[in-house]
């Protein structure tokens, strides 16, 4: 739900921008930091919904050369290999979150607090890293 409320601010933010701009020469003061900080949000609050739907975008190269009944561990290798890189993003964020909330930083037009996106950031993160735990477990129970 947040969701589908920030893909309409940003709509709505975009549409206000690109008439003010171009029809009554008055863009919207900070429109494009507006968008930036949903737009982060909006992309980071949908990765855990992709993880969990299993929607992310996959290259089935291998398929052909795996046998089907090694397919698990296959699945199990890539739900592996990615729960640890989002475990990586996840603790570089936390570290870069730490670091903006140190220099309270804020976008330049609006003064829009950063630290709060930083850290749902790194938040969603930590979700998908737990995600691809879970679908790893799954994986493991079932060939067993």
């Amino acid at each position: 739900m947040a969701g589908c409320v920030l893909l309409f601010g940003t709509m709505l933010v975009t549409c206000v921008d690109v008439i003010g701009r171009y029809f009554l020469n008055a863009p919207l003061p900070g429109g494009f930091e507006l968008t930036e900080v949903m737009m982060a949000a909006l992309i980071f609050l949908g990765m855990p919904l992709v993880t969990a739907r299993d929607e992310h975008i996959k290259v089935d190269i291998l398929d052909f050369f795996i046998p089907a009944r090694m397919r698990w561990l296959q699945i199990a290798f890539g739900c592996a290999v990615s729960g640890g890189m989002s475990g990586l993003i996840a603790w570089t964020l936390w570290t870069k979150a730490g670091q903006v909330a140190s220099y309270a930083d804020r976008t330049e037009v609006l003064h829009i607090p950063l630290t709060p996106i930083a850290y749902l950031m790194c938040a969603m993160m930590v979700v998908v890293t737990a995600i691809f735990g879970v679908q790893l477990v799954r994986v493991l129970r079932r060939k067993s």
